[in-house]
């Protein structure tokens, strides 16, 4: 009898021991997951701070980019206004120019290549003049015999001649699109006032 006593009593020791450790173990997880769970917590709360610091930065410097940029977008802006203008201005011109105006500016287009054609056998393509006006502009300006050939040639780009010397060594355009482009590039700036005077005071 006193045998079955003794064995109880060890068994309720073992019993409540257990009950210990599973009761600590149970209170050390619970503090584990408090502390991992803090810890989280405060991640999450500095990625937020960097995260937030880090969008403040880059709407700063792309504020001040974007701020920096506004000078020269107007000033390209007005520049192309006032390119547009000057060309549709010179492409009206030249649209309603008379047969006499466009041989004077192809005549004086060509002078600068008199030195090289003078004297020498050439053919000529033309657009947008008679033939006997195509001759006359290509004589006067390069100095040369009455070319041996003359053509009319729809394919141009525009009015105006080319000119083979016979040879086949050197070949001449003077179109009115490059008296167009020589005006432009000679002339920009008057031309600009003189059509955009208003534009370029902004």
């Amino acid at each position: 009898m006193e045998e079955i006593g003794t064995t109880e009593a060890i068994q309720k020791e073992i019993l409540d021991e257990a009950r210990k450790a599973a009761d600590k173990v149970l209170r050390d997880a619970e503090e584990e997951a408090a502390f991992t769970t803090a810890q989280a917590v405060e991640r999450a709360r500095n990625a937020k701070e960097t995260v937030g610091q880090a969008a403040d930065v880059w709407i700063a410097r792309n504020r001040a980019e974007m701020l920096a940029r506004i000078p020269l977008e107007k000033i390209r802006y007005r520049t192309a206004l006032v390119d547009g203008r000057v060309r549709k201005a010179l492409a009206s011109w030249f649209e309603g120019m008379s047969e006499d105006r466009i041989a004077g500016l192809l005549e004086e287009h060509m002078k600068a290549s008199s030195s090289i054609f003078n004297g020498r056998a050439v053919n000529i393509r033309y657009k947008g003049l008679s033939k006997t006006r195509a001759v006359a502009v290509v004589q006067k300006a390069l100095g040369v015999p009455e070319p041996a050939e003359a053509l009319e040639d729809s394919k141009l780009p525009a009015a105006g001649l080319v000119v083979h010397s016979a040879d086949g060594k050197m070949t001449l355009r003077a179109t009115m699109d490059l008296v167009e482009s020589d005006l432009l590039d000679r002339q920009r700036g008057e031309l600009s006032r003189a059509l955009c005077a208003e534009a370029l005071k902004e």
